[in-house]
């Protein structure tokens, strides 16, 4: 199982606890952007909702501790459940569309291709027929640098204000944290946009510490 389908896995069963009304809403829509959906085609009363519920991508309001604390669904943050729609954004937002992708390779670009099992480099013959597929998704490779000889991926630019970024943290088990800057806060100057990215600068880093 890719990394994108065992997050996806993981977002199946979920509950929030919120503790105002804008906060409930905000993880709704949270939820409609992993593409979760109301339980019944019904208009819904935010009002004293403090538990939202996603089964199997289907959203529930809650109204009871008890019933919260009994349900088998993963309790995440508000925060925690923000991670997984920036990166969505994010990868969306680096998606070529086909005549981007034509173009791209033209120029002599390099693209990754998704044809539904996650994005690889598209090489070799295979790139011939590779537009031929409306349904495939196109992106540029993304940029890289070298560490002890290991491809990891580049450090984050275009930092947009409200995005969630990800930095080494040698504190915590994975040794990298997610962070949401204030106005105020500086950036850092290491930072990646997503949390697939931060992973494989970690096994990186390890790898050139334990093989040093």
């Amino acid at each position: 199982m890719n990394i994108e389908k065992e997050r996806e896995a993981q977002m199946e069963n979920l509950k929030v606890h919120t503790r105002t009304q804008a906060e409930t809403r905000e993880v709704v829509e949270l939820f409609f952007e992993l593409d979760s959906y109301w339980d019944a085609p019904l208009g819904r009363d935010y009002l004293g909702a403090d538990f939202v519920y996603a089964t199997n991508k289907k959203l529930t309001l809650g109204y009871d501790y008890h019933t919260f604390d009994a349900s088998k669904n993963k309790e995440i943050t508000l925060e925690q459940l923000r991670n997984p729609v920036a990166e969505k954004k994010k990868k969306k937002e680096n998606e070529l569309t086909l005549q981007q992708a034509k173009l791209a390779w033209a120029n002599g670009e390099k693209l990754q291709i998704d044809s539904g099992g996650g994005f690889y480099d598209l090489t070799g013959d295979y790139c011939l027929f590779a537009f031929d597929h409306p349904s495939n998704k196109f992106r540029l490779k993304p940029k890289t640098i070298t560490l002890n000889g290991i491809e990891i991926p580049a450090i984050g630019t275009d930092y947009e204000q409200g995005e969630v970024i990800w930095i080494l943290n040698s504190l915590e088990p994975k040794e990298y944290s997610p962070l949401l800057l204030d106005v105020s806060d500086e950036l850092p100057t290491y930072w990646w946009s997503t949390e697939e990215e931060i992973k494989q600068v970690v096994a990186a880093l390890r790898s050139a510490f334990f093989h040093a």
